[in-house]
């Protein structure tokens, strides 16, 4: 009946390692991250994150005065982590290239559990050469 015991706690035991080691594991699901905003130049970049564990997708809105918004995002713009790895862009959805207010969504490959930390760059629209947007997931609870 002792060995029988020993077991079960055995097995309770390592089944729990197993669980919490899983669940770390999990990637993060609907993270709420704020919306980011640079002004730089000619044209106004508002850049708002949804992360789900099937993708990562950034909701853009672009506006100017002067400029004609004839930009493809797909071409400028890279997400990386805090280890290092670029995520694949896979698509945008949105307004067609032109005019001074555009908005739509860019679409990456899911984001690694592991991330701690997400920065977007954005590159040569409205006269600037590098516009970063950075996001702490540790914040996400």
């Amino acid at each position: 009946m002792k060995k029988y015991s020993i077991i079960v706690l055995v097995v309770l035991f390592l089944g729990l390692i197993v669980f919490i080691y899983f669940r770390s594991q999990t990637p993060k699901q609907n993270i709420p991250l704020a919306t980011q905003i640079n002004s730089e130049g000619a044209v106004t970049i508002e850049v708002t994150p949804q992360l789900t564990t099937d993708a990562s997708q950034f909701n853009i809105v672009m506006n100017t005065h002067s400029d004609d918004l004839v930009y493809d995002l797909t071409k400028l713009s890279d997400l990386k982590d805090d280890k290092g790895k670029e995520y694949k862009l896979t698509g945008w959805q949105g307004d067609p290239l032109r005019g001074h207010h555009r908005k739509g969504t860019l679409e990456f490959t899911p984001i690694s559990s592991q991330t701690l930390l997400l920065e977007l760059t954005i590159r040569d629209i409205g006269g600037i050469k590098e516009r970063k947007f950075g996001w702490n997931l540790r914040n996400d609870k």
